[in-house]
């Protein structure tokens, strides 16, 4: 969070303070944000599942240049999704789940917009994030009549570092573009974190 601050200062230092110069934009979307999880299966094999979780974001950015932009951007989860994987042995099925669940999200970032007078104009995306979330694992077992959580275990993670990525820029009307982009983040858990965002984006 330090070091999100320190970026923080340093870039209100970059600003000019001429009002008459300064031109904003604010947008309002959705991100994913997607966990990929390793498991020692038995015989050595390595089993990968992803753990999912989405929310509303707001970005508010000033535009040092038509191209050049500056943005700081927070994040409000609404959902999160476990993902597992399983093992049937005779009637009983043994599995292990893992949800990610993020609940805090600060991102101040740099956007560099390719040929902005297009309709369409591809982006690149560069930053310093974080995020912090409670992880939880859970070894199950099942049968036709009952589930049982044998472990479970819940803890909080948090990573400050760095984010990039790329995407498109549609302008769609007059001050208005709609905005894709996939974005990769630190890790949580030491597992690797990506994006994936939409948004509606109101330039003023």
């Amino acid at each position: 969070v330090k070091q999100l601050i320190i970026a923080c200062i340093g870039l209100a230092t970059l600003i000019p303070v001429n009002g008459d110069e300064n031109k904003f934009s604010i947008s309002l979307g959705e991100k994913s944000v997607r966990t990929e999880f390793e498991y020692d299966m038995d015989f050595g094999d390595i089993a990968k599942v992803t753990s999912a979780a989405s929310g509303i974001f707001s970005n508010l950015s000033y535009y040092q240049t038509p191209s050049l932009s500056y943005g700081i951007e927070f994040v409000a989860f609404t959902s999160a999704h476990s993902a597992g994987v399983y093992s049937n042995n005779s009637q009983t099925i043994t599995g292990y789940e893992v949800i990610v669940e993020p609940n805090q999200y600060l991102s101040l970032q740099a956007q560099y917009t390719f040929l902005p007078s297009r309709i369409v104009s591809p982006i690149v995306i560069a930053g310093i994030s974080y995020l912090k979330a409670d992880v939880t694992g859970e070894v199950i077992t099942e049968t036709n009549t009952s589930r049982t959580v044998i472990e479970s275990a819940t803890k909080s993670e948090a990573s400050v570092g760095l984010v990039y990525g790329v995407g498109l820029d549609i302008n769609s009307y007059k001050n208005v573009s709609f905005i894709l982009d996939y974005r990769i983040r630190p890790d949580i858990a030491d597992n690797s974190v990506d994006e994936i965002n939409g948004s509606l984006k109101y330039q003023f």
